[in-house]
């Protein structure tokens, strides 16, 4: 065998290590191309299509680990519609853009929590819901960065909040609206308490505990929105559903009330507008398109 045959032959070998094993069409420049399925140096696994050496167009990847990816490629990357199994158990299915979660999808977590929204550089922005499957409560509005900021509702059992949310927590003035058509208006403030009785203010389902906040040391000060309530507001229409006796007696009580504070022609917390309604939002969130327009 000549010297030639032998670099030949060598070169050959190298470019398998490096590129691992592979069945399957190529061009005419010996690139992979077209349907075929590969096994990576790393014990990684592709099976799908390829174009001019790339994955390209729909294929499986399955980490050496048992994570996988199946869905649609392009120049190597995930992009397009895709779904994502991570290691935990988690999963991602929706809309990738240069191997980023990128417009509509659905994220459900190891604990069976799920966002179902609006997606930006691999972090949930835009309009979004978040469920919550250990109290049922629901986060339906707007998120930047991964944390709730804008205006928002979070829904819990027969009430639910009404208002803006900034860095994650709900924040200024806002509403909790109740069966019967009962409203309480106040404000969320920043107040600093002990980490230790932190929890025991979360009163309301605007503010679940995070694995953060249970670990904070003992003797740590923690910053938290504390709501403070400020007037009470009653339906103009009786629901039929309620006691008006009750109604009736809770008005009077509160008229009373303010009688003696001088605070009757007090008016109400006025409440935030939505840039977009939360059904205008959910029916952009229904419409998304079934493609992603390429960047």
């Amino acid at each position: 065998m000549s010297d030639e045959e032998n670099e030949n032959e060598d070169e050959e070998q190298e470019k398998e290590v490096y590129l691992g094993k592979y069945e399957g069409g190529r061009n005419e420049k010996e690139e992979r191309h077209g349907e075929g399925e590969a096994l990576l140096p790393n014990g990684d696994r592709y099976k799908g299509q390829y174009e001019n050496g790339r994955r390209h167009g729909k294929g499986l990847y399955v980490f050496k680990g048992g994570p996988r990816y199946e869905g649609e490629w392009k120049n190597g990357l995930k992009h397009g519609h895709g779904k994502f199994i991570y290691p935990d158990g988690s999963s991602y299915e929706g809309y990738w853009v240069k191997d980023q979660k990128e417009g509509y999808g659905v994220y459900t977590f190891e604990n069976g929590d799920t966002y179902s929204g609006q997606w930006k550089n691999g972090l949930r922005s835009g309009y979004g819901k978040y469920r919550y499957k250990q109290s049922g409560a629901c986060y339906v509005g707007y998120w930047t960065n991964d944390k709730r900021h804008g205006n928002g509702e979070i829904l819990c059992g027969s009430h639910k909040y009404v208002g803006q949310f900034a860095d994650d927590k709900p924040i200024g003035p806002g509403k909790f609206a109740f069966l019967g058509g009962y409203e309480q208006h106040g404000h969320f403030a920043p107040v600093e308490v002990d980490a230790a009785v932190a929890s025991l203010m979360n009163d309301t389902p605007v503010e679940e505990e995070t694995p953060e906040s249970a670990e904070q040391e003992e003797g740590a000060q923690v910053t938290v929105s504390k709501w403070i309530p400020e007037n009470l507001a009653f339906p103009e229409h009786i629901d039929m559903g309620t006691d008006p006796k009750q109604i009736l007696a809770k008005r009077f009580q509160l008229q009373a009330e303010k009688r003696k504070t001088g605070t009757e022609s007090a008016s109400p917390v006025p409440e935030p507008e939505l840039e977009q309604s939360h059904e205008e939002g959910l029916q952009e969130i229904v419409n998304a398109p079934d493609e992603i327009t390429e960047h």
